[in-house]
């Protein structure tokens, strides 16, 4: 099962894709920064941040608290 979710990072859009992993004891974290968003570069601050956050992690919520460390916002629609 795959999840997205959208939100900031420093106020720059980012996307964070969730997924199982195969053995089921966790979920797999990859974050992914806009490339270009009003007309500016990703910072690399924003780039670093979202690197930090990758990996694995035993749930949902381990992985989501790691993101919230890091500056994660989420995207309220």
């Amino acid at each position: 099962m795959k999840t997205v979710v959208e939100g900031t990072i420093k106020h720059w859009p980012v996307s964070v894709m969730a997924e199982e992993l195969e053995s089921g004891s966790g979920v797999s974290i990859y974050c992914s920064p806009e490339e270009i968003h009003e007309g500016k570069a990703t910072p690399q601050k924003v780039v670093d941040l979202c690197l930090k956050s990758d990996g694995e992690y035993f749930s949902m919520s381990l992985a989501m608290k790691r993101l919230k460390e890091n500056g994660f916002r989420r995207t309220i629609d």
